[in-house]
């Protein structure tokens, strides 16, 4: 068994070196080249939930050996940067997962030989791919899974949940898809000579949350009278996520942003 174990290994990373032997001279960017891969690191690729016929399930795969991941990292590149009028409606999903945790999702087309991805952290992109690539790391490493969606009411009750479920074998990554959820943040103003009524600061936080957005349905602002004091105003904003990372007025205290449900994509070996 153990020779076995050791034939199957140093036959896995020879068809991963023969990937930088046999791909396309068009493919010049390694797409995972962001990371630093560790033992905590896992790449999966899996059927996306809108693919019900698992059509792309022949390049299904999963990676989680150290050495594997660095190989994949060396090998798995991209060509030039393209402009498509048509995009996958399936397209294959591949996770970069640290801890089980999705960090980054790489959208790749067998159908249309791209990849659509952030080469960098602002900056989204679509380019040429070879599927071919993939199709090795399928053959080595092949898995099915399966999706799960779940709502969770507060973050006590997510990370409850993850405590009891991070270290089960077939959970293959989560990841929190709540971002643009609408959920809620304060602001507390002390008075000052230029604020003394609850008016006052009202409108400064109204006028910042205009330069976001036009349309005034987008956020709600309330005032907190029992958790106000004699020298500070505290508001409620119900907005969402996006929103709140931008409002940012210097000098007043921001709370963090709470999510009115933290909505989870989980998702499972088969």
């Amino acid at each position: 068994m153990q020779l076995y174990r050791q034939t199957m290994r140093y036959l896995s990373i020879f068809f991963l070196l023969t990937l930088c032997l046999t791909k396309s001279l068009a493919q010049t960017k390694p797409i995972f080249e962001k990371f630093n891969f560790d033992s905590s690191y896992t790449i999966i690729g899996v059927c996306s939930q809108l693919d019900k016929k698992k059509e792309y399930q022949k390049w299904s795969f999963i990676i989680n050996d150290t050495s594997k991941l660095r190989l994949v990292q060396q090998t798995i590149t991209c060509g030039k940067k393209i402009e498509l009028l048509t995009l996958d409606d399936n397209d294959l999903e591949i996770y970069v997962t640290k801890d089980k945790e999705v960090l980054e999702t790489y959208y790749v087309s067998p159908k249309y030989n791209y990849v659509n991805y952030y080469p960098t952290d602002t900056t989204p992109g679509i380019f040429q791919f070879d599927i071919s690539q993939l199709i090795q790391l399928a053959d080595l490493n092949p898995i099915k899974s399966k999706y799960q969606n779940i709502s969770f009411k507060t973050l006590e009750d997510l990370n409850k949940f993850l405590a009891s479920n991070k270290k089960n074998k077939k959970l293959l990554s989560y990841e929190d898809v709540s971002e643009e959820q609408n959920g809620n943040f304060t602001i507390s103003i002390r008075k000052s000579k230029d604020i003394q009524k609850f008016k006052d600061g009202w409108f400064i936080i109204e006028k910042e949350l205009n330069r976001y957005t036009s349309n005034k349905k987008e956020y709600q602002i309330s005032f907190n009278l029992t958790k106000s004091t004699d020298s500070t105003f505290l508001y409620q904003i119900n907005t969402s996520k996006t929103i709140y990372k931008k409002f940012n007025l210097i000098g007043f205290q921001k709370s963090s942003w709470t999510a009115n449900l933290i909505e989870m994509t989980l998702t499972w070996l088969k």
